[in-house]
């Protein structure tokens, strides 16, 4: 009886899905926003700021955390969720391919609303 629960055991853990995304780790179509807005955010920081290294630095973490609390999560939710996708290349293409796809559809709506009006 117990190497039947020991195989069935082995059996459930090998089926689990290799794809799925911990619990405490922010899904792809949460990430995918924010990371869109948080790149904007450096563009224009490092935009106002010219060279200003420290000025970019300033107007770049502001920025953040207002990201941050706009999303309702916090600077580690974000940076835990962003390390793991580091560490998860294969999740982390499909995480910036999203992002790339998700902007290039917010351009888009930006185009066409300048244009309807």
């Amino acid at each position: 009886m117990r190497k039947i629960f020991i195989v069935v055991a082995v059996i459930f853990a090998a089926c689990s899905s290799p794809n799925e995304i911990p619990d405490d780790v922010l899904g792809i179509n949460e990430m995918k926003p924010i990371m869109w807005d948080m790149l904007r955010a450096g563009s224009l920081a490092q935009n106002l700021s010219g060279i200003d290294t420290v000025k970019i630095r300033d107007i770049s973490t502001n920025s953040y955390q207002q990201i941050f609390q706009l999303y309702g999560i916090s600077k580690e939710q974000f940076y835990d969720s962003y390390q793991y996708y580091i560490e998860h290349p294969d999740k982390q293409k499909i995480l910036l391919d999203s992002v790339v796809g998700y902007a290039n559809r917010k351009r888009m709506e930006l185009f066409q609303n300048m244009h309807a009006q």
